[in-house]
């Protein structure tokens, strides 16, 4: 409750091992049914994470669990979920390694490339099978 009530003062913005905003922590607290007096530590970070995944970007769980092909297309609508969740990913569909979210004034190019992106969700797939 503590970090929730810190970000609706706006003084925290992006939170935690996943920089979670304040509308998708209060979504995941919803779709996680987590205790809001519980600490904010890795574990129930983590939790939150996984529903992250499984709930808001349920293409990227579909992917990584091998519920649709593995197709060149679906691993880049899989990193385009990706960047759209997290400004450190380049998004596929822009040229030159930018953040789906260059271009607001704070987000410009995105340190994890589409490559990596792509690398990290194969190897997930594969130690998930």
């Amino acid at each position: 409750a503590e970090v929730m009530q810190q970000q609706a003062a706006r003084k925290l913005h992006a939170t935690g091992r996943y920089q979670i905003i304040t509308p998708t922590l209060k979504a995941m607290v919803i779709a996680t049914k987590i205790n809001t007096n519980l600490k904010y530590n890795e574990e129930n970070q983590d939790k939150l994470g996984t529903a992250l995944i499984d709930v808001k970007r349920s293409f990227v769980s579909k992917y990584v669990n091998s519920k649709i092909p593995d197709t060149a297309k679906n691993l880049i609508d899989a990193v385009f979920q990706i960047a759209q969740e997290w400004s450190s990913v380049a998004d596929p569909r822009k040229s030159g390694g930018l953040s789906h979210y260059s271009g607001d004034g704070t987000h410009y190019a995105a340190p994890t490339s589409v490559e990596e992106a792509k690398t990290a969700l194969r190897q997930q797939r594969a130690a998930l099978a």
